[in-house]
């Protein structure tokens, strides 16, 4: 993503936006792909979406009565459980960006958490 901000100041259209993200995933196959590269087992259990939200609508309640952060907010489970899938090829086609497989990014992500004595 440096790269396509970098190139942006040249090579990027005044007023246009571009989304620079990755491959898109579903929250499985996230899940999945990060369980590979931990050797560990994926989460099996779907959460249904009412489940999910009630307890983001639990947790924000508590958080305001607490004034502790939730967990899971109501408005994050809202948009967990939304599919949204946005496409980064204008930014790889006007700006140059390259591509890193998520696989990599994964990996480097869990080796700079376990350098820091967070995983």
């Amino acid at each position: 993503m440096a790269h396509a901000a970098a190139n942006a100041l040249t090579l990027g259209r005044e007023g246009e936006c571009y989304i620079t993200g990755g491959r898109n995933l579903s929250y499985r196959e996230s899940f999945r792909l990060i369980a590979e590269t931990l050797d560990v087992k994926a989460p099996a259990i779907k959460m249904p979406r009412f489940l999910s939200v009630s307890f983001g609508a639990l947790q924000s309640a508590v958080a305001s009565i607490t004034g502790r952060p939730p967990t899971v907010s109501y408005r994050m489970a809202r948009i967990g459980c939304e599919e949204c899938y946005y496409s980064p090829e204008k930014a790889i086609r006007e700006l140059k960006m390259p591509q890193t497989p998520i696989e990599e990014g994964i990996r480097e992500s869990i080796e700079w958490f376990r350098e820091r004595g967070m995983a």
